[in-house]
């Protein structure tokens, strides 16, 4: 009978070995399979979605087409003056932005040389084009532009941002000769280790069991870990870096639903788009330090005059931000939009060159309505960026409300007036 049990026992140990022993070589195809794939993807990152070269390329084109394009356009009066300099700050900073991202990612020293001696050109070649800028603005004879100065500014700095962009598709090749090398080990390395595991694959069941009953405690803090930081991950993906609130990738979300549910029930749906007055002037007087801190302040009291659950605040990009309020009718919409107004002013910031007030102000641009099913979601929003230049046209420091729409697009498309 012992015979018999031993040997009921060695076969159900060779069966287990032999289970155990397919399951590690269907997991060592599996892992040669997706090793392959991930070697696919990685290429697929350097050679087609290649972050930098794309954000290269991108300023390329702004030097053309939001800079040497827009003074053209001015010179032959096809824009006005106020629309060249809205044009040219624009993309003045859409350069400033591409290029902090660009300068983020991780350079290696001799990249670091190409990358600094380009910094500076394009620092000389922004200082040009604000001259410019200053030039419009200050409403002086556009004679003074020399379209050719653009053009060889221009053409330097696309030049510059050219050798660069090469000088990132050789490192691109570089990096991928040392990936298909290091896959290639990779590959060598997995065949002999599974070998080795297979052979001792016994013992190592063993210390595994052991292993996971004495570090069951470990495992579950560390899953409570990963939760919190998944939570943080997410909040971090809808919340603004600078001010802490809410981003323009969340506003897009809130807007669809909040738009949705007030054309449902058919309740009021407020949406305020406000601009700090003159900021740019303010971080040319102030630093950009001080425009940072101006913002982190302007956003902290809009968030605490909105109080309601109901009542969302956004940053929209630069000095913009967006205000959601629902359930609020006209009267009461414009109360608030002139409570923040008038806080914002409370602050007493400092802003010398803004004409509407020795203080940091904003103008707000306001529609109220309650939406038909039928409004487009953008006739809103197009209507609040109207209702903003208007309050910057009229003087700016105040608001300008508007309580029905039409979409000229669409004369089905009405918001029931108020």
């Amino acid at each position: 009978m012992r015979f018999i049990d031993t040997l009921r026992l060695k076969t159900k140990l060779l069966f287990l070995f032999i289970l155990i022993s397919a399951g590690l070589t269907l997991v060592s195809i599996l892992g040669h399979t997706n090793i392959t794939a991930m070697k696919k993807n990685v290429d697929e990152l350097y050679f087609g979605s290649f972050i930098p070269v794309n954000e290269l390329n991108s300023l390329i084109h702004l030097y053309h087409d939001g800079i040497e394009s827009t003074i053209y356009k001015l010179k032959s009066g096809s824009i006005t003056t106020d629309e060249a300099s809205e044009k040219l700050s624009i993309t003045i900073d859409e350069i400033n932005r591409l290029w902090s991202s660009y300068a983020g990612h991780y350079k290696s020293k001799d990249e670091l040389l190409y990358v600094d001696y380009t910094e500076n050109t394009l620092k000389n070649s922004n200082i040009d084009i604000e001259r410019i800028i200053q030039i419009i603005q200050q409403k002086q004879s556009i004679q003074q532009i020399s379209t050719a100065n653009v053009s060889q500014t221009v053409e330097k700095m696309q030049t510059v941002l050219a050798k660069l962009l090469q000088y990132e598709k050789q490192i691109a090749h570089y990096e991928r000769k040392g990936l298909l090398t290091t896959y290639d080990s990779t590959m060598l390395q997995l065949s002999i280790l599974m070998t080795v595991i297979i052979g001792a694959i016994m013992f190592l069941s063993l210390v595994i069991f052991k292993s996971i009953h004495s570090n069951q405690d470990a495992l579950e803090q560390t899953s409570e870990m990963l939760f919190q930081a998944n939570k943080e991950l997410e909040k971090s993906s809808y919340t603004d870096s600078l001010t802490d609130i809410y981003n323009r990738r969340y506003f897009n979300i809130i807007y669809e639903r909040e738009l949705k549910r007030a054309k449902r029930n058919g309740s009021f749906f407020t949406f305020m788009m406000l601009d700090i007055d003159y900021f740019k002037l303010y971080n040319d007087t102030y630093g950009h330090l001080e425009g940072d801190n101006a913002l982190i302040a302007v956003a902290a009291e809009i968030k605490k005059t909105l109080h309601r659950p109901g009542d969302y605040l956004f940053r929209l990009g630069g000095e913009e931000f967006g205000v959601i309020i629902t359930e609020t009718d006209a009267q009461n919409s414009q109360m608030m939009a002139e409570k923040i107004r008038r806080n914002i002013e409370a602050l007493n910031i400092e802003h010398e060159h803004n004409t509407a007030s020795h203080y940091v102000t904003v103008s707000i641009g306001l529609t109220t309505l309650i939406p038909s099913v039928a409004l487009k979601e953008a006739v809103i929003l197009s209507e609040a960026d109207v209702n903003l230049y208007k309050a910057k046209e009229n003087g700016r420091n105040q608001i300008a409300i508007s309580t029905s729409i039409l979409n000229k697009n669409d004369d089905h498309s009405r918001g029931v007036a108020i």
